[in-house]
């Protein structure tokens, strides 16, 4: 891979202002001193004296810098752009690398920084060093000490919080877990003292290869001897997570990033826990992951936890949204808004306030019908797919990453088959049997998981999505939400041993299979067109492809307005886009 170099940095006798850099890095003993380094930035060579070099690299530093998306959307373009573009201080970037790479005041080489990836909520860089001249003797010398930084868009909503969780859970993971995570080198810990401009996360950068670069999806991934291997280790590490239960439900922290309050708290559930020697340095907090903020476009307040239990935590979950529902109904006619892209329109509000009141009166039943065991509050992986894992050389597991919007919550609700091991159906049912293989391996591996299996009427009615289906019914309307109320109210079991306090008619029932039909059509007809159109689910393609694109997408409106399909065609601008609502 070539990697740009753009920003380019020569250590040697000039003293970096440390005033400059008061953010995360007076907090921790254990990172190293500020290097001497001479700064060479674009095309600038000329040698310095100390004091012009001292003031050339103050100005440096203060500089910021533009990183707009590549590609284009084929709608909403203008939108996507202005949420995903990045305003930071590369300069600054570059400097916090020379001090998290540990360059050595001898040390004779260049170091290349810029944009490596642009993913749907961050921008990730890429700082390596490379040595040169005497000290490149051989082929080997040149590779780098690399680090990554992933810097969130604000449709993360509140960066801060969730830099800082993500930071601790990776630490987490590595410290106590003793899993295979990236080594994080550098943070913003602070909002006011933030040199790069924005919150962001620099990690050691790991030459590993995705899983889903080595053929997971081939059709022989679950019967090959190496990946079933691959999958025990997976699974052991899965198993190891869930065996200590949290205090709370929430996500983890550093124990001096939340209040006093919570720091008085312990971690972990169990007392014998909490005698792991580091168990002392992290603590639950607020709940980290992106959906309970809302685009962080919203001033929508309430409760983001952290929660004593199961039962408190859904409620929470609904009363957050009757907020966010109410906040979005008033904001549906302000273009570009949210609310505008949403699929819910103002009328729709009365519904939805009803449906996540019905939710809150059920809660309690269905709480108390499940396992204790399976209500504790655990860590997992927040999207465990083939695109999460690193693998070295030797195909063992490098590294787990992407653990943006990892959070504590009860084990049930996380209790559906990790994305890695799921595979859309085919006619010939291969990839049906492949699902089958893995749930086996799975459930062998894993008794939690075979727990939560054991009731089929929670699992078939998918409660376990309750939070992701609750916390986006105003984006994808209230169709999915409708059929939760409606599907626990009809199969609702005996064993829980009181009447369901929701009725709802044969009527209802009756417009809900309609509306339920009509939405899976359209959405089929949708899934069609992104696939004919070659563009990711929000209209994302490459500069070389949108021209093909966009002419495939007016050649699909005109059959969709030929053939009278039901709702307004969704492939222009003021529709819904799927990262904007």
């Amino acid at each position: 891979m070539v990697y740009p170099s753009r920003f380019l940095v020569d250590p040697k006798h000039i003293r970096t202002p440390s005033f400059l850099f008061t953010s995360s890095l007076s907090n921790s003993k254990a990172r190293p001193p500020f290097r001497t380094c001479r700064i060479r930035c674009f095309s600038e060579s000329q040698s310095k004296t100390q004091d012009d070099a001292a003031k050339a690299l103050a100005d440096f530093i203060l500089e910021k810098h533009t990183f707009e998306p590549k590609g284009r959307w084929l709608w909403n373009d203008d939108i996507q752009r202005v949420k995903q573009t990045v305003n930071i201080n590369m300069n600054a970037l570059v400097t916090l690398a020379i001090t998290a790479l540990n360059v050595d005041l001898d040390w004779d080489g260049q170091m290349q920084t810029g944009t490596v990836e642009q993913g749907s909520f961050n921008r990730f860089f890429l700082t390596r060093l490379a040595l040169r001249g005497t000290n490149a003797s051989t082929e080997s010398s040149n590779v780098p000490n690399s680090a990554l930084t992933q810097v969130p868009y604000g449709l993360v909503g509140n960066t801060h919080l969730s830099t800082l969780s993500e930071v601790a859970t990776i630490s987490f993971v590595r410290e106590v877990l003793k899993h295979p995570a990236p080594r994080v080198l550098e943070w913003s810990s602070s909002l006011t003292q933030n040199v790069v401009g924005r919150d962001f996360m620099m990690t050691e950068h790991l030459d590993g290869t995705q899983l889903a670069h080595r053929g997971w999806d081939t059709m022989t991934t679950v019967r090959n001897p190496d990946n079933r291997r691959l999958i025990r280790q997976i699974m052991t590490h899965q198993a190891s997570m869930v065996q200590k239960p949290f205090s709370q439900i929430g996500s983890i922290y550093l124990k001096e990033d939340v209040s006093e309050e919570l720091q008085k708290r312990p971690l972990f559930l169990n007392p014998e826990d909490n005698e792991h020697p580091l168990a002392d340095k992290y603590r639950i907090g607020p709940i980290a992951d992106k959906a309970f903020y809302f685009l962080g476009e919203e001033p929508v307040e309430g409760d983001r936890g952290p929660w004593p239990d199961m039962e408190s935590f859904l409620q929470a979950t609904c009363r957050l949204m009757i907020r966010r529902a109410k906040h979005q109904s008033t904001q549906s006619n302000i273009q570009s808004s949210s609310a505008s892209l949403s699929r819910s329109r103002p009328e729709d509000l009365p519904e939805i306030i009803d449906l996540l009141e019905k939710h809150i009166q059920m809660i309690p039943h269905i709480v108390s019908s499940i396992p204790l065991e399976l209500r504790a509050p655990v860590l997992t992986h927040p999207r465990l797919d083939a695109r999460s894992i690193l693998l070295a050389e030797d195909g063992s597991i490098q590294s787990y990453i992407n653990w943006q919007d990892a959070s504590v919550i009860p084990f049930f609700l996380r209790s559906s088959l990790p994305p890695l091991f799921r595979f859309d159906y085919t006619p010939d049912n291969s990839q049906q049997r492949r699902a089958l293989l893995a749930a086996k391996l799975v459930d062998k591996m894993t008794p939690m998981y075979n727990k939560a299996w054991e009731n089929p009427f929670w699992i078939s009615q998918g409660s376990f999505n309750f939070c992701e289906i609750v916390l986006s019914c105003w984006g994808e309307g209230p169709v999915l939400l409708r059929q939760l109320v409606y599907n626990l109210v009809q199969s609702w079991p005996e064993e829980i041993g009181v009447p369901c306090p929701v009725e709802i008619s044969e009527s209802e029932m009756e417009r809900q299979r309609d509306a339920l039909e009509k939405a899976m059509i359209h959405q089929q007809r949708m899934d069609e067109g992104i696939l004919l159109m070659g563009c990711t689910e929000d209209g994302w393609v490459s500069n070389e492809g949108f021209e093909r694109a966009d002419a495939m997408r007016k050649q699909i409106r005109e059959a969709w307005l030929e053939e009278h399909h039901d709702g307004p065609f969704p492939f222009e601008d003021g529709r819904y886009s799927s990262n904007l609502v």
